[in-house]
């Protein structure tokens, strides 16, 4: 493909991407605060610590963690800085998903071009018209450097696959380390992509084999760094989210509706049935076999993990672009052949199959925009508010115990105690052995050893949401309309004695914060409340 079809290529793809993610761009999720504050922690010299000598590994992108650090030593700040990084990744992934979609459907030079190109340009439009990948753009996450890192692995796989060179290989060996070290789960695709390296052992030199032994080693020796420093090769994450396993396997539940909502939402179901034709080129069919294996990987870690809690699919972001490569592998299949008929009738079909896809993904756009803004937008700024507030109102030295801890923990400044243990490994083994017993996190049991947990470490705050206004005179009516845990703490004797509640911030309708902030501490009044508009209402008490 001449340099001119790939350039117009990326253009078909960067036109609807463009159009979807600038209306949210910088929206950063809570969950990326917790990165930035590890990131600050290191680059401060405190070590990768979300509070204060607490070694737990409390996220799950190492290497975008520690990428982030590197911001402040170049005068920069994360906050701001983390959200351009990601949205350059995002950009650059189009360009190198096409480069991608190249390698993975080469078209024989007999072919007339004007024959592909429509195929080509369709499946590039509806990668960029993916709304998940838009969406999470430039969110602060690692979501677009980790695709980043996999297509190139992906794309130079193949090229080298076709040729008698080894660089593409050591760039595709590269790359997927780097997915490896960006999220636990990338050790699936480094592998696979090694498998299938070796599979071609007798064409492999000596010199590249090394290489993929090294890139293993490579990979181990930062799993036994992060053993030796964190106490654990696993982040903190899978305890206090634990896939599914022998004793709770609720999460293949969860992971299955999780998927087949995507597939029908998405209109990635349309695609599927020319995903799944097998081509007669031998070349394709390689490529087809690999493509496959990492769909179906990504495929089995949605569902074993129960798939993420964050909005619009966030964990399918790293299959699609495999699906729609698929796809395109089989609508060439019938552009490539000799009759006419079928070329029309394939034009066609690409062209009714990705007006579907971007059309369900523009709905997607459409719908978050007017709902999902108007809360979680406004969520995550008065988190960053409260964050601030909270600095002011809690003395230094004083800890916070919160259910959201990202953005609090970032902007207070203040050690932050996580109801979820999503960064506390006491509260994270809490939840994993009532899984494992229970079936849920939030048992009888582990509420109240959580509960205990928390007020035993006298927090000089705690932050409780709940999605209804208190009756703080008569807390033990809210049982049926109180998560478990958020009830267990609501009633605990030690908060009614040893804590005063100084007020309310609604975030949205359904959505209140209580803070109960220990008695030994002034309170001032004029501190507490957020400025500017940013929640629908605050009130203070007493």
């Amino acid at each position: 493909m001449s340099t001119k079809s790939a350039i117009i290529i990326f253009l078909l793809s960067a036109a609807p991407f463009v159009a979807l993610s600038l209306p949210f761009f910088a929206w950063i999720p809570d969950d990326a605060y917790i990165s930035f504050q590890y990131a600050r922690s290191f680059a401060e010299g405190g070590g990768l610590e979300f509070n204060p000598g607490e070694r737990v590994e409390g996220f799950s992108n190492l290497l975008w963690t520690l990428g982030l650090a590197l911001v402040p030593k170049f005068g920069g700040d994360i906050e701001r800085t983390a959200p351009v990084i990601s949205y350059a990744a995002a950009f650059l992934s189009l360009a190198a998903f096409v480069f991608f979609l190249v390698r993975a459907c080469p078209a024989p030079s007999s072919i007339d071009r004007r024959n592909t190109m429509p195929v080509m340009g369709a499946i590039a439009f509806a990668f960029g018209s993916f709304f998940p990948f838009a969406f999470y753009a430039s969110s602060g996450l690692e979501t677009a450097p980790y695709l980043l890192c996999l297509l190139i692995g992906a794309a130079f796989h193949l090229w080298g696959s076709r040729g008698e060179e080894d660089f593409p290989h050591y760039v595709s060996l590269v790359a997927f380390l780097a997915a490896a070290l960006m999220r636990p789960e990338g050790i699936g695709f480094l592998v696979l992509n090694g498998a299938f390296l070796l599979s071609r052992l007798r064409r492999l030199s000596g010199r590249l084999i090394a290489a993929v032994f090294i890139v293993f080693f490579a990979y181990l020796t930062a799993l036994s760094v992060r053993y030796e420093y964190f106490g654990s090769v696993v982040p903190n994450t899978y305890f206090a989210k634990p896939p599914a396993g022998l004793h709770y396997l609720s999460p293949i539940v969860r992971g299955l509706q999780y998927l087949a909502r995507f597939l029908a939402k998405s209109g990635v179901v349309f695609l599927l049935p020319f995903a799944l034709v097998v081509p007669h080129d031998r070349k394709k069919r390689y490529a087809w076999f690999y493509l496959w294996a990492f769909a179906g990987y990504q495929i089995f870690f949605i569902i074993v993990t129960g798939a993420d809690v964050l909005r619009f699919d966030r964990f399918a972001v790293p299959l699609v672009p495999w699906i729609l490569a698929l796809g395109a592998i089989g609508f060439l299949g019938f552009v490539e052949g000799p009759n006419r008929r079928a070329r029309r009738f394939t034009h066609r079909a690409v062209f009714a199959c990705v007006l579907l896809f971007v059309s369900l993904n523009a709905v997607q756009a459409v719908n978050a925009h007017r709902k999902y803004c108007i809360h979680d937008w406004m969520h995550s700024h008065v988190h960053r508010a409260i964050g601030r507030m909270l600095g002011e109102l809690v003395p230094p030295g004083g800890e916070i115990a919160a259910n959201e801890i990202g953005a609090i923990r970032y902007h207070s400044r203040r050690p932050v105690v996580d109801m979820l243990g999503l960064t506390d490994d006491t509260v994270a083994a809490i939840r994993y052995r009532s899984f494992q017993t229970y079936g849920v996190g939030s048992s009888p049991w582990s509420t109240l050893a959580v509960t205990r947990y928390l007020l035993d470490r006298n927090p000089a705050c705690v932050v409780l949401p709940s999605n209804e206004v208190l009756s703080l005179d008569d807390r033990k009516r809210h049982r049926e309309t109180m998560h478990p845990l958020w009830y267990e703490i609501l009633t605990a004797p030690d908060l009614e004695d040893r804590y005063r509640p100084i007020g309310y911030i609604k975030i949205h309708e359904t959505k209140y914060l209580y803070f109960f902030l220990r008695n030994d501490i002034s309170f001032a009044p004029g501190v507490f409340g957020i400025r500017g508009g940013a929640c629908l209402e605050t009130r203070v008490f007493g």
